[in-house]
Order: C-alpha cells, then sequence, then structure tokens
C-alpha cells in the first residue's frame, strides 16, 4: 500500500484490520508492538490505538499492533474501554489483548 493509500484509512478500519494481521504474522514479519499500561484503563487504551495508527501510518509494510494489556477473557470488566470503542463503531472483538 503506498503511503498516500495508507493516510486514508481510518481509525476504525485500522482496529477492524488487527485481527487479520495477528493471524497473519510470520517470523519474517517486522512487527511493532504497542503496549498499554497493565490497568488497561481508557487512556491507555486509547493512546496505545493511536500511537499504533501513528506508527502504521509512518511505517508503511510494518505490522503495528495496539495490544490491551489485559488478558482477553477479562477485557468485558475494562467497561469504560468496551463501550468507548463501540460507541465509536469498534467491536471489542477486533481488540488485541496481550494474551493473544
Amino acid at each position: 500500500m503506498k503511503k498516500s493509500d495508507q493516510d486514508d484509512i481510518g481509525m476504525n478500519t485500522f482496529i477492524r484490520g488487527l485481527q487479520a494481521v495477528l493471524q497473519t504474522l510470520n517470523n519474517a514479519t517486522r512487527i511493532i508492538a504497542v503496549l498499554g499500561n497493565e490497568a488497561c484503563d481508557l487512556d491507555s487504551a486509547v493512546s496505545a490505538h493511536a500511537y499504533g495508527k501513528f506508527l502504521s501510518d509512518q511505517n508503511p509494510g510494518v505490522a503495528v499492533l495496539p495490544i490491551l494489556n489485559v488478558e482477553r477473557s477479562d477485557l468485558p470488566i475494562k467497561t469504560e474501554v468496551v463501550f468507548s470503542f463501540n460507541r465509536i463503531g469498534v467491536d471489542s472483538n477486533d481488540l488485541v489483548c496481550y494474551d493473544q
């Protein structure tokens, strides 16, 4: 994807594509992981995704994965994170947790 094409990808599209990126990783893939704070509060989750999107735009061809610092099974108790991402149209199943 050309840099100019990548600039047009919005945050929701970026997040929706994370699970697909995760499934296609291999040993040859260059990866940048952006891990939020272990509390996995809202500002940490949003910051990890905003910085991940920024890094993705700056590093074409590199898999950038913003990661919530919480196990997938514990994500539902992070109600403010789940609610806020759902509110902007992001399904919590599209978010990547550290145990994935």
